[in-house]
């Protein structure tokens, strides 16, 4: 009972909801001559089992009607999530309506890097949250890292006390997390990415009716933000397929008024080098006595001037080449038994054979000190190249 000066009688019944205690109403007295009796017992449970059905019935209402506002909003979000491509303002939008449907007071999207595996704070909501933004959380490391990894939802509402919380976030920012939920994005059967969202602004905790309303809504979510990503990357690929037909465009021309098999040669080599970022490479004829080097940049004293001799067609990679009609694509190239030396740093050399229809008639070879060096998009763009200068040295073989 409350220690209350001077009081003399108190009566006290708990709110019974089913098996659950809700609360307890309590009536006291100060007058010595009043003693609560077994009946008034009675009455004041009987009143209270009354009050306790009328809260618990005011507390379902205002919940249903609080859940009726949340889904009629996800239902608005998601309408607007589907019809919204660029990824920056679709990540913003997610995770403030994240905030607004659950009525948190922050938030934090994750977009999980897919070469690393860290999770990498993208959009923070809240008063400080533009502090997080760029940073990196490792594999497997908190609760997010916990949540992407397991592809389950979690739920923590006594964050301060649990041991896998990371506190650098509050002491960074000044903020304190007192609960949080983290639902993981999915795609099929990977994580790539997660919502955070922390403290209900009412100061009730997170339950399982938040945590399968959120879950729902980072489902379409992730869905909204692979669209996006998928339209943002046909979309850079449709401008650079623009911007390469445009380039071709400008090699033919080039090549076209050139009608001398040495300048076609010599612009092919040019635009190679631009597009492929090799450090040195040469083209050549192919004779009865050997190759012929036509054009060559890069080699210093090594290959420059070019050779007065042709270069033997049963050596080296370009002599291989020229046998089998294949391109060749070699890493570390001190480990391959046809490469002879050129420039002492070369690791990869990439070597594209000059045809007119199968008869090998001249070859392009680049050399790059970088073990990595020419990507799948840039021998592609070499290899459509080679095809357009095959035309243009013919053309000039004929008109010669």
């Amino acid at each position: 009972a409350p220690r209350a000066k001077n009081l003399k009688a108190w009566m006290g019944v708990p709110l019974n909801s089913g098996a659950e205690t809700i609360g307890v109403m309590a009536v006291a007295s100060y007058d010595p001559n009043v003693a609560f009796t077994e009946m008034q017992l009675k009455v004041f449970w009987a009143i209270a089992d009354q009050a306790a059905s009328a809260i618990v019935k005011s507390q379902l209402y205002r919940q249903t009607e609080e859940r009726a506002r949340q889904l009629a909003t996800l239902n608005e979000v998601s309408t607007s999530m589907a019809s919204t491509l660029e990824l920056e303002p679709l990540i913003i939008g997610i995770m403030q309506s994240a905030v607004d449907i659950l009525g948190c007071e922050a938030g934090s999207l994750f977009l999980t890097d897919e070469e690393t595996g860290e999770n990498v704070f993208r959009v923070a909501n809240g008063p400080v949250g533009q502090n997080l933004v760029g940073m990196r959380v490792a594999p497997g490391k908190g609760f997010v890292g916990e949540a992407t990894a397991s592809g389950a939802a979690l739920i923590v509402n006594d964050v301060q006390n649990d041991p896998r919380w990371f506190k650098g976030s509050d002491q960074a920012t000044g903020f304190v997390t007192r609960a949080l939920m983290v639902v993981p994005l999915r795609r099929g059967e990977r994580s790539i990415g997660a919502l955070e969202v922390i403290n209900k602004r009412d100061g009730t905790p997170f339950d399982e009716d938040d945590q399968t309303l959120l879950t729902a809504f980072a489902g379409q979510a992730a869905v909204a933000i692979e669209n996006a990503r998928l339209y943002t990357q046909t979309d850079q690929a449709l401008a650079a397929r623009v911007e390469e037909l445009s380039i071709m465009q400008r090699i033919d021309r080039e090549l076209n008024v050139a009608l001398d098999v040495k300048r076609a040669m010599g612009i092919t080599l040019d635009w190679a080098m631009k597009n492929s970022g090799a450090s040195a490479g040469a083209v050549g004829l192919i004779t009865e006595n050997g190759i012929v080097v036509i054009a060559a940049t890069g080699y210093g004293d090594t290959l420059e001037p070019l050779p007065s001799k042709p270069l033997p067609l049963d050596r080296g990679l370009m002599g291989r080449v020229v046998r089998t009609g294949e391109i060749s694509l070699v890493r570390e190239v001190q480990n391959d038994p046809d490469y002879q030396g050129g420039l002492p740093n070369t690791r990869t050399q990439l070597v594209i054979p000059i045809k007119r229809e199968r008869e090998v008639m001249g070859l392009i070879s680049l050399e790059s000190p970088d073990p990595e060096a020419f990507s799948e998009e840039q021998l592609a763009f070499i290899i459509r190249l080679v095809d357009h200068a095959s035309v243009a040295i013919t053309n000039a073989k004929l008109y010669a």
